[in-house]
């Protein structure tokens, strides 16, 4: 089994909606190809949101329950309240964090790496 690893980084905050958006493809995609399992509420939640709007604060509820089925959180540069409230969440329940001030890639792969070894 891969590890599942939340993406926490802006939706509108930041810069534009687009630009946000391929910023998760971008990590998805990399996340994909070290050997995890990316989940963006980036790419999930913009397009349900469109045909079913909801609060931010039900949003937010979603992601702090998804994060706690996730291995690891990656926090993608930008400014973003929500994630970094993600952040926090994470830390406090103790799943391994990255961003670009741990040096993410080399950490996540390690990460990776370490975890698909001992979960054959």
């Amino acid at each position: 089994m891969k590890p599942l690893i939340y993406l926490a980084g802006p939706i509108d905050g930041g810069g534009t909606r687009a630009a946000n958006l391929a910023l998760a493809l971008e990590y998805s995609e990399y996340i994909l190809e070290i050997g995890g399992i990316p989940y963006s509420p980036q790419l999930n939640g913009i397009f349900w949101n469109a045909f079913s709007p909801k609060p931010r604060d039900v949003w937010l509820q979603m992601d702090f329950d998804m994060i706690l089925h996730c291995d690891a959180l990656v926090q993608m540069p930008g400014e973003s309240e929500g994630a970094d409230k993600e952040l926090n969440f994470a830390i406090y329940n103790g799943i391994a964090c990255f961003n670009v001030l741990t040096q993410y890639r080399q950490g996540l792969e390690r990460f990776l790496k370490e975890y698909n070894e001992s979960h054959p």
